[in-house]
């Protein structure tokens, strides 16, 4: 019967290398043996609980900048959004959630230009930064959708939300 425990291995082969003539001159082999296992079985508790802070660790600093220079008037799912940081599967901000993006939108191209948001966007998005550049004052129109962030506002570009009953 194979061993189930993925440790049982690694002891059985570390248990052979051990000389036998130890085991037997000392009259406390069960209390070695024991301690062993003991060592072991803490040593895997700690070492899993650390790999599971690690994780958690890891896809809470990581984060995904999404900037797009506007130079047309575009809607916020189909925009050429270019990614930087942290990979990720989404393609536009908002669309995973757990994760950590910061949006950035400059103006640019020949005239001011309107992003318009047609989705919801209820997570991840934490910053976004609307910013005048090139001369082009890009603005973000909410229409009837939601963009939830857990950040900052900032830039010198326009907001626009609309309510409709």
């Amino acid at each position: 019967m194979k061993p189930k425990n993925p440790f049982s291995e690694f002891l059985k082969i570390l248990f052979s290398r051990l000389p036998a003539t130890f085991i037997k001159n000392n009259a406390s082999c069960n209390d070695i043996v024991a301690g062993i296992f003991s060592e072991l079985s803490l040593l895997r508790k700690w070492g899993i609980a650390s790999l599971a802070l690690l994780s958690i660790s890891l896809i809470s600093w990581g984060q995904t900048t999404f900037t797009l220079d506007m130079g047309a008037n575009e809607n916020w799912t189909t925009a050429g959004w270019i990614k930087t940081g942290t990979v990720t599967a989404a393609i536009y901000p908002g669309q995973v959630g757990g994760e950590n993006h910061i949006v950035v939108i400059n103006g640019a191209g020949v005239a001011n230009q309107t992003l318009t948001l047609d989705a919801n966007i209820i997570q991840s998005v934490s910053n976004v930064s609307i910013n005048v550049a090139a001369g082009r004052t890009p603005t973000v129109a909410t229409g009837v959708n939601t963009l939830t962030m857990t950040g900052n506002l900032s830039g010198n570009g326009t907001l626009t939300m609309t309510t409709e009953y």
